[in-house]
């Protein structure tokens, strides 16, 4: 695992060991594979995170050489990126906007001399691409959430650089009229939505009883789960209040809480004093998502106007979950309304509550949908798709700056 420094001397020495053990690209006529930097400001858990080490790790297994910078600190997915054949680079710096940052980044750029660079979420965005401009290297940005009001900083960045920016890759469609409010060019957003690797999600019941019981939920209860970091926008408070609903009408529904986040003991006490505390359990961070899915029936989210394209929806349903969501940005592409899931009004705590009675009540409908939500997932949001498009666009943008340069 890329190790952890507790501090910014020790980090500015993991940073110069990193830099000698980066090495010179020798290339000859027989080489194929692109090196690529992707560069992202902190890595933590979280979706956009989480696909960041997938990019990653599945451009390293076709061959490409790829390095992670985290502008910040490296809190976890170290494991899967050493796994994954990717060497992870901790700048260490104290916060985003931290002016020890670009030096470093520039310095580490020129040192790997990649092809192209990637550069995840702001302030990645602003720092990833400076480097690469002074550099001389083509880069791609690749943006993931969805707002209707953007700093003044994000867009003028993204309108001064976006003329020496080859793509920005969009998580969804719906969410390209928020990045073109952001600033960026439409002509250069590109859409390469999220996917899922099925070898690692996937139904399996036992493990989800398993989990169940570690947690106390009876074998034969309906788990309605939410898999949620717990930070403000994903409105646990909502969910409180869908699950005292469902428990009042239905004696066997049970709720399920599952992430980390800093809003984790509050929302397990507000969970406690609720009306449905008996049948309301807070698991926390997991490390074995396949069993939490598996030991949920019906997955929901009810955030804010703020989700792009949850991954955990994706997840959920190939492990066999159908999934109940409110309509908001690219959430409604994320499964088959009708199908796979069912779709409701943002904000609409009624609606979420009778969509996921009328599941309840349907055990042949939460079954089938179940079934296709697998399928669906694999034949449309494939975790090789994704790795296929990524690699498309930072191969034309690599091969684009060859040509200029002749």
């Amino acid at each position: 695992m890329t190790p952890r420094c507790e501090d910014s001397a020790e980090r500015l020495v993991e940073y110069h060991r990193y830099m000698h053990d980066i090495d010179q690209p020798q290339r000859n006529s027989s080489d194929s594979g692109l090196r690529v930097l992707i560069d992202i400001g902190r890595l933590g858990r979280g979706g956009a995170e989480r696909q960041t080490v997938q990019v990653a790790t599945g451009l390293s297994r076709r061959g490409h050489r790829c390095i992670l910078v985290v502008n910040q600190t490296i809190e976890a997915y170290g494991d899967e990126l050493q796994a994954g054949g990717v060497q992870a680079v901790e700048l260490g710096g104290g916060n985003p906007y931290d002016p020890r940052v670009p030096a470093r980044l520039v310095a580490l750029t020129r040192r790997f001399r990649p092809d192209v660079c990637l550069s995840v979420v702001f302030s990645a965005t602003l720092w990833g691409r400076l480097a690469a401009i002074v550099t001389r290297v083509p880069v791609v940005t690749a943006e993931h959430g969805t707002k209707a009001h953007w700093a003044a900083k994000v867009r003028l960045t993204n309108r001064v650089l976006g003329p020496l920016t080859a793509a920005t890759v969009a998580c969804a469609r719906e969410q390209i009229p928020s990045l073109v409010a952001a600033g960026n060019r439409p002509d250069r957003i590109v859409v390469i939505t999220n996917g899922v690797d099925g070898t690692d999600y996937y139904p399996d019941p036992q493990a989800g009883y398993v989990f169940r019981r570690a947690l106390g939920i009876p074998d034969d209860a309906l788990v309605v789960g939410i898999v949620a970091g717990h930070r403000k926008e994903k409105r646990h408070d909502r969910f409180i209040r869908v699950m005292e609903s469902l428990v009042a009408i239905n004696d066997r529904v049970w709720g399920l809480m599952v992430g980390g986040g800093a809003l984790l003991e509050s929302n397990r006490a507000a969970a406690l004093r609720s009306s449905a505390c008996h049948r309301l359990v807070v698991a926390g961070a997991q490390t074995n998502m396949r069993a939490a899915y598996s030991a949920i029936d019906i997955a929901t989210l009810v955030s804010d106007d703020t989700e792009t394209f949850p991954m955990c929806f994706l997840e959920a349903q190939s492990c066999g979950c159908p999934v109940v969501g409110m309509d908001m940005s690219g959430v409604r592409s994320t499964f088959d309304h009708g199908r796979s899931g069912l779709l409701v009004a943002q904000g609409d705590l009624d609606g979420m509550v009778d969509a996921i009675s009328q599941l309840v009540a349907n055990e042949a409908q939460r079954e089938a949908m179940g079934q296709y939500a697998r399928q669906w997932v694999s034949d449309n949001l494939s975790l090789e798709r994704m790795i296929d498009e990524y690699e498309r666009v930072l191969t034309k943008a690599a091969t684009e700056k060859r040509h200029r340069g002749r």
